[in-house]
């Protein structure tokens, strides 16, 4: 077989290798912090956990944050260029169909190569610079919804939406949305 020496020193460097919870560079940090979901924006935002009271504002960053209403950042998503684009377009369209005015930074970034995937740092992602102002709706409380509650008539219930302005997930619960969106903040989101 072999000598002991020989596997003594064979199982020193595999468990050395295996046992290292973060390589040089960070990797496993790293593994942890960008939460980034292939395919279309649906695909990103079917997990990302909501409050009722709370808002999801797009980042000049790139990165999808979903809100507490005290602006606790409880759950993101970093997009791809593809992703970060559809939805920018999406909220540009819909903002300009309301007559919003909106900041020339945020619309400067159509069609851009902007990647949330870099976005990498722990702090930055969970205490961004540009964080919305969260206006609370009557009688409502920040406290996490279960998850099947804000699945019910989840197809049937995107068909209906019809994407109003809102102010916090509340309102876009009571009109069959499944969230409340503002790009750069208030003065008003959208539904969706």
């Amino acid at each position: 077989m072999f000598p002991i020496k020989t596997l003594s020193c064979l199982f020193l460097a595999m468990s050395s290798v295996l046992g290292s919870p973060v390589d040089a560079n960070g990797a496993a940090e790293l593994a942890v912090a960008v939460r980034y979901v292939p395919g279309s924006v649906s695909d990103a935002t079917r997990d990302l956990k909501k409050d009722p009271s709370g808002v999801w504002t797009l980042g000049n960053d790139g990165v999808l944050r979903s809100f507490t209403n005290d602006l606790t950042v409880i759950d993101y998503r970093n997009l791809d260029p593809i992703q970060f684009n559809e939805l920018h377009t999406k909220h540009l369209e819909h903002f300009q169909n309301a007559g919003v005015d909106l900041p020339e930074t945020f619309k400067s970034l159509s069609g851009t190569t902007v990647d949330g995937r870099l976005v990498t740092d722990i702090s930055k992602l969970l205490h961004p610079e540009d964080t919305p102002r969260v206006v609370p709706a009557p009688g409502r409380h920040s406290t996490p919804v279960k998850r099947s509650q804000l699945e019910h008539d989840t197809l049937e219930a995107r068909q209906n939406c019809g994407n109003p302005a809102c102010e916090s997930l509340s309102a876009c619960l009571a009109n069959f949305c499944t969230a409340c969106f503002f790009p750069l903040g208030p003065p008003a989101g959208i539904c969706f």
